[in-house]
């Protein structure tokens, strides 16, 4: 008898066990008539809700958790071109998975303001990703226009090139960013980091502008605003955006930014613009560890009241040393710092002040 209840015991475990699993995605009463979840075995497919005239489709979830089971969004009849997924509860997201939109290619957003966590998580069948550690804004008639309440964190861990290798955009939006054992790559990487609102824009890759931004004493002082990318981790993409509002960025990993192909006739190949790393430091702190290696062709530096602090290695024109624009574009206001035990190695240099002043100073 006692081993029968012990089996019952099992049971109900496993049973239960399932059913929590079964719960890891839960649509919000809000979305209850527009969204449906579909499970069949370790399948779970979501239906998503139709889309606006502005071709978004809105999900609300209390729950959204991604196994390695992955979870298909079907947007064969919605055909949306922005689909977002927001969590209205105070559960934080944990996507271990692959998510992959099935029909048309769309912008695939995961919003939750109590922070994201994915490990080893991948995409398909987007044309954009963007994992956002707040809340979407919305226009009164529907449309995407960007992002509030950016207050938790996002964090990637046992990323694999092949995650987000095929996405033309990754957009990664938080009060703080964790990057630890991860291979990142990707044609397009934005990041923004700090505590403030954001409005969609149109301007590329930067398309996402800083509004209502908080440079209080207190919150300069914050360290819970943060990007820090771990030596065990690489960050390779064509074109990389850092925006940061009073935080602190802290590279002990490597990031590369350009073409893969060496280039057969680096002197004759000419750069507009393209393969750059833009830095858009406001109140921030930039330290590249001694162990950070940063490698870009072209380095665009924007600094309001910052400091770059270089002790490892950060080298421009890389594939091009030969090309006669100027690889390293500095452009500051306020009082801003360069400094570090490791030159910043560069071709040639574009100042432009716009007020305030620059100090130069070794270690």
């Amino acid at each position: 008898m006692p081993k029968i209840v012990k089996l019952s015991v099992i049971s109900s475990a496993l049973l239960l066990a399932h059913a929590a699993s079964a719960a890891d995605i839960t649509v919000n009463p809000a979305s209850a008539e527009t969204t449906q979840v579909v499970r069949q075995g370790n399948n779970t497919t979501i239906n998503i809700a139709p889309a606006n005239t502005h071709g978004v489709s809105y999900n609300a979830y209390d729950q959204f958790n991604v196994d390695k089971n992955g979870v298909v969004f079907n947007n064969r009849e919605s055909g949306a071109g922005t689909i977002i997924n927001e969590v209205l509860s105070t559960e934080k997201s944990r996507l271990s998975g692959n998510m992959h939109v099935d029909g048309k290619k769309a912008h695939l957003i995961i919003a939750n303001p109590n922070g994201i966590a994915c490990n080893g998580c991948s995409v398909s069948g987007v044309n954009s990703f963007s994992l956002a550690a707040g809340n979407v804004s919305m226009t009164p008639d529907g449309q995407f226009s960007g992002y509030r309440n950016i207050s938790g964190k996002v964090r990637m861990l046992n990323t694999a090139e092949q995650h987000f290798a095929d996405t033309d955009k990754l957009t990664l939006v938080a009060a703080a960013i964790d990057m630890k054992n991860s291979q990142l790559k990707t044609k397009n990487l934005a990041t923004y980091i700090g505590h403030y609102d954001l409005a969609k824009t149109t301007s590329g890759l930067r398309d996402l502008e800083l509004i209502n931004p908080d440079y209080s004493l207190e919150n300069r002082k914050n360290t819970n605003n943060f990007l820090n990318i771990t030596a065990n981790s690489h960050i390779k993409a064509d074109n990389m955006y850092i925006h940061s509002a009073a935080a602190q960025i802290r590279n002990a990993g490597q990031i590369t930014i350009g073409p893969e192909l060496q280039l057969t006739a680096p002197e004759k190949t000419p750069m507009y613009g393209h393969n750059q790393l833009t830095m858009d430091l406001h109140h921030s702190i930039f330290e590249n560890k001694s162990s950070g290696k940063i490698n870009t062709l072209l380095m665009n530096t924007i600094m309001s009241n910052s400091s770059i602090e270089n002790n490892g290695q950060m080298k421009t024109n890389y594939r091009n040393p030969k090309s006669p624009i100027s690889d390293f574009t500095l452009i500051f206001d306020g009082t801003n710092y360069i400094s570090g035990k490791q030159d910043i190695e560069l071709n040639k240099m574009d100042i432009r002040q716009t007020e305030g002043a620059l100090l130069l100073s070794p270690e």
